[in-house]
């Protein structure tokens, strides 16, 4: 009821005022920076100094990982924490573990972290999905049982490639 039909012409008449509007705000931004401009080559000469231009915000994939400033690695954490353990941790588990020993991280997602870091050590095994161990070493792993001379796989391998030098000759 307090509402009134709208032309087509008042229509783009107010799409005029607004462009018109725009136009006048982008003139003064256009004049505030010049203005920022003249103020910055004021400052640098009276201080010899440049100011720092502002970078864009770095993107993650070229965010460089810096060096700890003490104590122990990531790595060397997990390591102690599964050397501490009977058997396998979960992804969990290894998070309440590695906090428990004061690691602190500035990570915004520590559990994505421990998940990369923990699919990346040679020295784990998984076990299941979000579940590792340490591997055993070389020592304690039983030796590989040697294979019997001519069971079924060798001979049949043998007798592929008996018949592929066959049917190429």
């Amino acid at each position: 009821m307090g509402k009134r039909d709208i032309t087509i012409a008042e229509i783009r008449e107010l799409l005029a005022q607004k462009n018109r509007q725009l136009g006048a705000l982008r003139a003064e931004r256009r004049t505030l920076e010049n203005r920022l401009k003249q103020v910055d080559r004021q400052i640098q000469r009276l201080t010899g100094r440049r100011k720092r231009a502002a970078k864009a915000a770095p993107k993650a994939a070229k965010a460089k990982a810096r060096p700890r400033k003490q104590g122990p690695s990531l790595r060397q954490t997990i390591l102690g924490a599964f050397a501490k353990a009977p058997g396998s941790l979960t992804i969990p588990e290894v998070i309440t573990a590695v906090r428990n020993t004061g690691y602190t991280s500035s990570s915004s997602n520590f559990r994505k972290l421990i998940s990369v870091t923990l699919a990346q050590m040679d020295e784990l095994r998984r076990v299941a999905r979000g579940k590792y161990a340490l591997k055993k070493s070389a020592e304690s792993a039983p030796a590989p049982k040697a294979q019997a001379k001519g069971t079924k796989k060798t001979t049949k391998k043998k007798a592929r490639k008996a018949k592929a030098k066959r049917a190429g000759a």
